[in-house]
């Protein structure tokens, strides 16, 4: 499999392969349930950088998980809406997540921001 070099806030780098191309947003919060993972952002210029928040947990709950890109029906959306839950059709991007695995066999969900 093909190694990428990810890119850290300090400016160091490591290597990670991808694992699976697409997840689900289903899929993304049984891997954050369910490991201890990161996140990273994979840029227009193609290179991957790790995002180091202090709190991984309050940046899933308040930019990942309300930005998945998914398909909502009218009906959820109205329902979410009134309830005060965020969707990604309220912003103008969301994220695709992809699976991947560090050389330290960490678990990186690299996310792509579509417009």
């Amino acid at each position: 499999m093909v190694m990428h070099e990810v890119y850290r806030e300090d400016g160091s780098t490591f290597l990670a392969r991808e694992v699976q191309a697409t997840l689900k947003p289903q899929e993304v919060m049984q891997i954050v349930s369910s490991h201890a993972i990161q996140f990273a952002f994979l840029e227009i210029n193609k290179k991957i950088y790790l995002h180091e928040p202090e709190d991984i947990n309050l940046f899933w709950e308040e930019e990942v998980k309300p930005k998945l890109c998914r398909s909502l029906g009218p009906k959820v959306s109205r329902r979410l809406t009134k309830k005060g839950i965020p969707t990604h059709e309220q912003f103008n991007y969301c994220y695709f997540a992809s699976l991947w695995k560090s050389e330290f066999s960490e678990k990186i969900i690299v996310l792509f921001t579509a417009h």
